[in-house]
């Protein structure tokens, strides 16, 4: 199940429970805090990603779409979905994708 963050105060990503939950990157195991943001989780694990009107310290607004990511075959925004157990995330995309989604 994918969660849609639209409207998030600054600082909610953290994970305050100490708990953890796996993803794959492409093919890479990947722990997370339940409720990080995605984008959060590849900027931590040192994974690059284009973002243009992300900063973790805002509102995410979701407007540039430049951090698309394909998550079990769907182009999402990374900084608008929280990584869930078991996500299946894939960082190459096909030249286009992003302006085509």
């Amino acid at each position: 199940e994918l969660r849609l963050l639209h409207s998030c105060s600054p600082g909610t990503r953290l994970n305050m429970s100490g708990k953890t939950i796996h993803l794959s990157i492409d093919g890479q195991a990947i722990e997370a805090g339940i409720g990080e943001v995605l984008i959060d989780v590849l900027h931590r694990n040192r994974i690059k990603v284009p973002s243009l009107c992300y900063h973790p310290d805002l509102e995410r607004t979701g407007t540039c779409r430049a951090c698309l990511v394909e998550i079990d075959g769907v182009n999402r925004q990374a900084c608008m979905i929280e990584a869930t157990e078991g996500m299946n995330v894939r960082m190459a995309r096909a030249a286009g994708n992003n302006a085509a989604s």
